[in-house]
Order: C-alpha cells, then sequence, then structure tokens
C-alpha cells in the first residue's frame, strides 16, 4: 500500500487549497491506513496546541504568511485521465515540513525568523479553531468491500455510523468504471445540516436499488420509490421497473441544492429526475437510449450545468445508433418532457437541452463492432469535458480500442481527439485482414473531429451551436428524424 507523506497531511490539516481537491480520496486511505492516521493526529495534535498558545496571547497573522505556506507543485497529467477516486493512495513529492524550514530559516535569520514563526503559529490557531472538537457531521463516505458496509465519516475521520449493503463492491467498481456517485452528502434542504443521500441496495433489499435520504445522525428520512409506471415508445411497452442508478446535486444560491438521479430499467428508455431536498419530484427529462449525467459550472455564466453523455438507441433498428454528449439546463428540467432528439413518448419537448452533440464512429468501430459505454469526466476548473468511447474496459485485451473527445465547455467546440496505445494495435491488426484502409496518423484523428456534429434544432451541423427550441417547437423537427 501506498501511504501519504507528511507534507501533503500538514497541508491537509492547514486547509490548503492543492490538496482540497483531493481530500476525500486522502481521508478514505486515512480509514484504512493506522500508519498515515497517527501521523495525521500527529500533525493536527501540534498545531492544536499551537492553536492554544497563540490564542491565547492573540497575535495577528499577516498575509504574507499564508503565502509563504504555498510551494509550487509540478505534476505530470495522465494521457487518458485518471478517476479520482482511483487516487485515494497517491504520494506527493517529499517536502521538508513547515516547522523543520522555519527552523532553519530561523537558525539564519535569528530575527525575522522569530516574527515569521509567531505569525504562522497565529495563523495555524485560526485555522485550526475551524476543526476543533465539537459536534460532528458527515463529511464523506467509504464504500468498505472487507466488511460490505457503507461507512460515513466526519471531517475528522471519525467512523460515525454505517450502512450494510448488500453487495458494495458491485457499487464501488460502477462508480470508478463510470465516474459516477451512488452516494451524495450535502445539504439538500438549505437547513444547515447535511444529507447522505444513497441509491446503494441494502442487505435486506437484496439487487433492487431505492433512493434513501438519512439524517446526520444515520436516521432514515425519506426514501423514494422506484418508478414502476409502464413506459410506452413508439408504440412499445416498456414495464420493467425504473431504478436509480447516478446521483449528483446542483447548488442554488439560497443554499438549497436539487438532486438529480438518473433512472433506467436495463433497456432503453431512461430518464434523469429532478427532486427537491425533500426528494419531491421536480421534473423528468425522457430520453431513448442510456446515459450519466455530471454536473458542472459553466465557465461563461457561472450557472451549474449538467453533462449527459450515452448512447441515443432511437434508430437503433436501421443501424443509426450514435454515442452523444448534451449539455442540459438543470433548472429547465420541470414536468414530464421528452428529448426532441428522441421523440417517442407521447410528451411535450423539454427545452432543457442547451447542446446536443453526435459523435462520429470509427471504422475501427464499425469493423469491430464492439462498443462500450462512454464515459465523461471533467478538465480542470470546469473548462473541459472529455467523452470516452471505448470497446471495454482493458487495453491489453486483443480488439481494444479507444478515443477521447475533449471538448470547451464555453461553447463546446471539440479541441482534440486522443487515443490510448491499444488502439494503434487493433488498427494494425485490421489494417492486415483488409478490414480498415489508410494510415493510423494525425489526419485520421483529424477526421474523427470534423465528424462532430451540433443539432441547433433544424438540422445536424459542423459549427458548435446551441439549439434553437423555438423552431423546433414549431416545426415539429427532431434531430432523431433529420440525419
Amino acid at each position: 500500500m501506498s501511504h501519504i507523506d507528511e507534507h501533503t497531511l500538514e497541508l491537509l490539516v492547514l486547509g490548503e487549497p492543492r490538496v482540497k481537491r483531493r481530500e476525500k480520496y486522502i481521508k478514505r486511505h486515512l480509514a484504512e491506513c493506522s500508519g498515515c492516521r497517527m501521523l495525521f493526529d500527529e500533525i493536527r495534535g501540534y498545531y492544536e496546541e499551537v492553536a492554544r498558545e497563540t490564542g491565547a496571547r492573540g497575535e495577528s497573522v499577516p498575509s504574507l504568511v499564508q503565502k509563504s505556506l504555498v510551494r509550487k507543485r509540478n505534476e505530470l497529467e495522465p494521457y487518458f485521465s485518471v478517476p479520482e477516486r482511483e487516487l485515494a493512495e497517491y504520494r506527493e513529492v517529499s517536502i521538508p515540513s513547515v516547522w523543520r524550514r522555519v527552523g532553519s530559516f530561523g537558525r539564519r535569520h535569528p530575527v525575522t525568523g522569530s516574527s515569521i514563526l509567531i505569525a504562522m503559529l497565529a495563523l495555524a490557531g485560526l485555522i485550526v479553531n475551524s476543526i476543533l472538537p465539537g459536534h460532528e457531521y458527515p463529511s464523506y463516505y467509504y464504500d468498505n468491500i472487507s466488511t460490505n458496509r457503507l461507512d460515513i465519516y466526519s471531517a475528522s475521520n471519525k467512523l460515525l455510523w454505517s450502512l450494510s449493503a448488500f453487495n458494495i463492491k458491485n457499487d464501488y467498481l460502477y462508480d470508478q468504471e463510470f465516474l459516477s456517485h451512488s452516494t451524495v452528502i450535502a445539504d439538500l434542504d438549505g437547513d444547515g445540516k447535511v444529507e447522505v443521500v444513497t441509491t446503494i441496495p441494502l442487505r435486506q433489499d437484496g439487487p433492487k436499488r431505492t433512493l434513501r435520504a438519512y439524517d446526520g445522525e444515520g436516521h432514515l428520512l425519506r426514501e423514494m420509490p422506484v418508478y414502476d409506471k409502464p413506459v410506452r415508445f413508439k408504440g412499445a411497452s416498456y414495464y420493467d421497473d425504473f431504478v436509480p442508478i447516478f446521483l449528483t446535486s446542483e447548488a442554488f444560491p439560497n443554499g438549497k441544492r436539487d438532486l438529480l438521479v438518473s433512472y433506467n430499467n436495463g433497456r432503453s428508455p431512461s430518464f434523469l429526475a429532478r427532486t427537491d431536498g425533500h426528494l419531491n419530484v421536480i421534473g423528468r427529462y425522457w430520453h431513448f437510449g442510456n446515459f450519466f449525467p455530471l454536473v458542472f459550472r459553466g465557465p461563461a455564466d457561472g450557472d451549474e450545468r449538467v453533462a449527459i453523455v450515452g448512447t441515443n438507441d432511437y434508430n437503433e433498428l436501421s443501424g443509426g445508433k450514435f454515442d452523444f454528449l448534451a449539455i442540459l439546463d438543470p433548472s429547465k428540467i420541470v414536468g414530464d418532457k421528452e428529448s426532441p432528439e428522441t421523440p417517442g413518448f407521447s410528451l411535450n419537448l423539454s427545452d432543457a437541452e442547451v447542446y446536443y452533440v453526435r459523435l462520429p464512429r470509427s471504422s475501427i468501430e464499425w469493423a469491430e463492432q464492439q462498443r462500450f459505454f462512454p464515459t465523461i469526466r471533467p478538465g480542470r476548473n470546469d473548462s473541459l469535458l472529455s467523452v470516452q468511447v471505448l470497446s471495454g474496459s482493458d487495453d491489453q485485451v486483443p480488439g481494444f480500442w479507444g478515443f477521447q473527445y475533449v471538448f470547451e465547455t464555453n461553447g463546446m467546440r471539440v479541441v482534440d481527439v486522443k487515443y490510448n496505445s491499444g488502439t494503434v494495435r487493433t488498427f494494425e491488426e485490421l489494417r492486415s485482414k483488409g478490414l480498415v484502409q489508410g494510415a493510423f496518423d494525425q489526419k485520421y484523428l483529424d477526421a474523427l473531429k470534423e465528424g462532430v456534429r451540433y443539432w441547433n434544432g433544424k438540422e445536424w451541423v459542423k459549427t458548435p451551436t446551441k439549439i434553437n427550441h423555438a423552431y423546433e417547437r414549431q416545426n415539429g423537427l427532431a434531430a432523431a428524424t433529420s440525419n
């Protein structure tokens, strides 16, 4: 097992923003590793002692001290981004701790060093005040495969309570594979207290999923039954229950958070439900073809947006199915409405879609006829979205191929198409059999990039364009009927 170094643990105690985005993954490691947990507790205890001493003297904290805690860290980006959940045991470059650096500086500059040390201790006191013991609330969760439980932890890594699961390993692997969330911890109703909402099947449920909300003490607040009504699409009936799979939440200025839940029944019909903090349904966005959501903040306006990625199965029988990326305005998911790109539910057309993007099929995919459900992951600062279309999850398997489409979230322009090493090997094997032609080079990738299409409400176009819903409604057009 890899371990978390002293410097990273120290920055976590001090609330340094650079480790904030990895905080829950570090804490998951601390929950498992007694050695790192002891070191973390030792560092935190040191700063708590510092806080008590400096708090009694009431020293002020110069702003330069905060800057002195920030060190530049160089890191290599993976060619295909690795899900954050898999970084729980990452290790940063070892750098001498704060007190060792200050001690060295103080020996060389005794007067200045003493002033800076006092200021730093005072800063630590202010930071630690926010983490001193008190009533502890849920802060993060851990899929405990060894005990088959969902463990709920506080910010101080204290195990608060657990739920006995049916098979939590499946949820853990599923979340890792699709970068999804089966559990969300958030203050949904804006009362200042967090709730734990989860779709994991409990031991008494068997494999059946139900959406449940718990308070900070682990008491069941409410649950939402599965959607068990028959669904008709283009004359066909679908009777299987729709169960909650993916969870995410969107924030509003009033402090409340709506919950977004992706439902499917194992077949093509699926929907994205938007509920309030009490799990009352506000609206459903229906789509023929499965998908899963990712919430991000739009860089242009700062509003919450939902990216959904999946497969459009509208013309499946005629070979016209395709992978898609859509950007939704969650505030417009009100009532039961259907995607204009997959009409057939006999519902009003949804105007929640801001963009709807069709991804091309490569010659490798046509030759192999192997597909894997596309996945999506965010870029840094919500400025990029990457959609991966793969034939499987292991690039060492013969016949594996995979492409990554990188989009700017501001305008949804596709800026790059990447691939992995297994794709080249598969292409060469197919070419040797005469199943594909040409060369796998930059021109090949550029052709895929040029093959991305955007639905504008009237037709598919190459230029990134928002959907004109007024035109769509007036003319009764849909992307599914315009190829």
